[in-house]
């Protein structure tokens, strides 16, 4: 593969990540980073990728390092937040999500509505679900390219 072809590169590694070829499809990805240590759509493919390999520190720097070259972009805000639950860290992860949530809160604030977040632990918030105690929630479904995957 010659040097300088990304597109090339970021669609091989695609595919080896389809055919569950990750240490190949991370190589590859090293490869484009090599050429361009600050494209920011390889390192949130790699961030995804140690994420699936659950290596969340790998996953961690490199979502970090996305935000670090463009800090509006809520969804790898929520996969930091994801992260650094898994990693144990729940202030942290509480910190990246409200990151989210407040400019949400700012706009209902502007139309007169006040908002406010809470967190809650698992079993509150199954109770709260169950009984429709509540205005809004955020959750996320998980979704594959693939079906069965």
């Amino acid at each position: 593969m010659e040097p300088g072809n990304t597109v090339t590169l970021l669609a091989l590694a695609e595919a080896l990540i389809q055919l569950d070829r990750f240490d190949e499809a991370a190589g590859v990805l090293e490869q484009v980073l090599r050429e361009d240590p600050a494209d920011a759509r390889t390192l949130l493919r790699l961030g995804f990728l140690e994420f699936e390999r659950r290596r969340y520190e790998r996953a961690r720097a490199h979502f970090e390092r996305v935000l670090a070259l463009n800090p509006e972009q809520p969804e790898v805000t929520y996969f930091l937040g994801v992260v650094l639950r898994r990693l144990n860290q729940p202030d942290a992860a509480v910190e990246a999500f409200e990151r989210i949530v407040q400019p949400f809160l700012q706009n209902l604030e502007r139309l007169g509505v006040k908002g406010t977040i809470r967190m809650v632990d698992s079993a509150q918030y199954t109770r709260r679900l169950n009984v429709f105690d509540y205005d809004i929630v955020v959750g996320n479904f998980a979704q594959s390219d693939s079906p069965g995957k």
